[in-house]
């Protein structure tokens, strides 16, 4: 996909702008990416506006006849290359991909389902908001996905390192840069464990897969975070010796324990790290963990939709989970560390307050 000339897409971009479409499709979600009802799609005036919003927004192949002239020989050229279209005798199609627009970072990423390998959910866009890049920073974004946090911090940053072992999830953080103009992103299709750079990196910004996952129950990679959540995080804790400059940063998210090990989750962060972390960690929201509640439920219908199994035998797989962990409650969490001369951790929970919930 990266072979593609970046003008290509720039022109794709420039003629969405001039039709509209990101004027819809950031009213229809202002800042959320889940699937729901779309009640401005059947008033809108422009048939070939409507058009491009089913194409690029609803999963829809639209034939070329009912696409504005200008966008078609650009579709052309990118189905031709065999990036981000498809097509066929029944139109174009990006599906399972579709284009959302967020603080003005215009995203290619799948809808969010049980199948999904180029995420991009509301906690990325939470990660997105709270990112303090600064001028001149070499950032390294880990578990990159389709590039959201690269091309936020990209905008002021110096040097951006994206790491992303999915190839299919790097190649469209490829596009979605050249779309942005952001070109000079360097994507890295790698394993954590064995990145390394040349550079130390300003700031280190990581939205890591994050969901407790019962052992040896198949889930999709791009959120299974292993029995605890933080099978990921651990890797990236353990290396931020190898990564972080004397005086950086670092931002992370993540979903889990309210104990660790015995410990305190925001302590157990920074007994992980290596390196002494100024550490600030943020509890955005408190969930049951119990048959019935939200969280659980989700779980089972995660795992059922994802593993093959029945509702029955995912329920008692979360159940069992949560009795082996004495799990009752789940929290999600946005931590940000300073490199220090000793260990410090602070706190602030917003999880029992009315500002409480999913990264909120």
């Amino acid at each position: 996909m990266s072979d593609l000339p970046g003008d290509v897409l720039r022109r794709m971009r420039r003629e969405l702008e001039r039709i509209g479409y990101f004027a819809v499709v950031s009213s229809l979600y202002p800042v959320a990416v889940y699937d729901r009802p779309e009640p401005l799609r059947p008033s809108i005036s422009d048939p070939m506006l409507s058009s491009t919003v089913a194409l690029f927004h609803g999963g829809a192949r639209v034939p070329a006849e009912r696409l504005p002239s200008a966008l078609v020989p650009v579709l052309q050229d990118l189905a031709a290359a065999g990036v981000l279209v498809d097509r066929n005798e029944a139109g174009f199609s990006i599906a399972p991909l579709m284009l959302s627009r967020t603080l003005g970072i215009a995203l290619f990423h799948e809808r969010p389902s049980p199948r999904t390998r180029v995420y991009f959910g509301n906690e990325s866009i939470a990660l997105g908001l709270r990112l303090e890049p600064r001028h001149g920073d070499a950032v390294l974004d880990l578990c990159a996905g389709p590039g959201f946090q690269s091309l936020v911090a990209a905008r002021t940053a110096r040097r951006v390192v994206a790491v992303e072992i999915n190839p299919v999830a790097a190649s469209v953080l490829s596009c979605n840069a050249a779309l942005n103009g952001l070109d000079d992103i360097v994507v890295r299709c790698t394993d954590l464990a064995s990145f390394e750079d040349e550079d130390r990196f300003d700031l280190v910004v990581a939205n890591p897969p994050l969901v407790p996952v019962p052992a040896g129950t198949p889930f999709p990679f791009v959120g299974d975070g292993g029995p605890d959540g933080l099978d990921v995080t651990r890797v990236i804790l353990s290396r931020l010796d190898r990564w972080m400059a004397p005086e950086s940063r670092l931002q992370l998210i993540g979903f889990g324990f309210p104990w660790i090990d015995g410990e305190r989750l925001p302590s157990a962060l920074g007994r992980l790290a290596s390196v002494d972390l100024d550490l600030l960690v943020t509890v955005s929201g408190v969930f049951a963990y119990k048959p019935g509640a939200p969280a659980f439920e989700m779980m089972v219908e995660s795992i059922a939709g994802y593993g093959g199994v029945d509702a029955t035998e995912a329920r008692e797989r979360v159940g069992a989970h949560a009795e082996q962990q004495d799990l009752r409650l789940l929290l999600s969490f946005v931590a940000r560390g300073e490199r220090a001369a000793s260990r410090r951790i602070r706190t602030v929970d917003f999880g029992r307050t009315p500002f409480g919930g999913w990264y909120a």
